[in-house]
């Protein structure tokens, strides 16, 4: 069944009053405490975090989980995103809360499309790989199982790999994973930790994103070498075809 339906043929409000002014995309949002629903401003928002302006009277700790409730107008029901609190300061005349969502797959799965644009904001410049020298990406669950995937999208963050439909997996959003990736012009396999962030329909199959996980360390610096150098050079081959 739909969730997306038209609340003015209804008679209905297009924005709840108990949800805050629009954020990102014209998302409106909302924050469950014990003392009930509180109308918040969206700042920032990706499928991973998000940063929220509440009142003054509002304030959670660091450690706590909350619900974050999503709303944008055509919608019958809000969705509900369970996250963790990460941090809590004083900003622009409120109390901001920077939160980790738990269950990125639902808002893929419940937002509708329109909205998922508020999704791609990035804090790394992203590439293709270039298709005459593919990169495949074995990701490695903590049971042991694994999967070898091409990579469709890359930096120096995450990744995106493509997920045929029939492929038997397991993986889900918040899985802990280690990853291998195979780049052009290096001697051995590039190790990386990360996390299953979310999971998106496509044609004929699955976008699978993974965020990169800090891990110290000598091997950490020289695979985020590797990386980088591998993307600034991709990013080079882009501004002499344009020249």
């Amino acid at each position: 069944m739909s969730l997306v339906l038209n609340p003015s043929e209804r008679g209905e409000s297009v924005v709840p009053p108990r949800f805050g002014p629009p954020g990102p995309l014209a998302l409106h949002a909302s924050l469950s405490t014990p003392d009930g629903d509180v109308a918040v401003r969206l700042l920032e928002v990706s499928y991973a975090r998000a940063r929220i302006l509440a009142p003054s009277r509002v304030r959670l700790r660091a450690g706590d989980y909350a619900r974050l409730q999503l709303f944008t107008p055509g919608m019958a029901v809000p969705v509900v995103a369970p996250a963790l609190v990460q941090r809590v300061v004083d900003e622009h005349g409120g109390v901001v809360h920077e939160l980790q969502i738990s269950d990125s797959a639902r808002l893929t799965i419940q937002l509708p499309p329109r909205a998922q644009g508020a999704f791609n904001r990035r804090a790394a410049y992203r590439v293709v790989p270039d298709s005459r020298s593919p990169i495949a990406a074995r990701l490695r669950r903590t049971d042991g199982s694994e999967l070898k995937l091409p990579v469709i999208s890359l930096s120096v963050t995450g990744l995106g790999c493509f997920l045929a439909d029939g492929t038997p997996t397991r993986l889900g959003a918040g899985d802990q994973l280690s990853i291998e990736l195979t780049l052009p012009d290096i001697d051995r396999p590039t190790e990386f930790a990360g996390v299953v962030r979310y999971l998106i329909a496509l044609r004929l199959g699955q976008r699978i994103g993974v965020m990169f996980s800090s891990r110290p360390g000598v091997e950490e610096t020289r695979a985020q070498g590797a990386l980088s150098r591998y993307i600034m050079e991709i990013q080079r081959q882009l501004v002499t075809q344009l020249r």
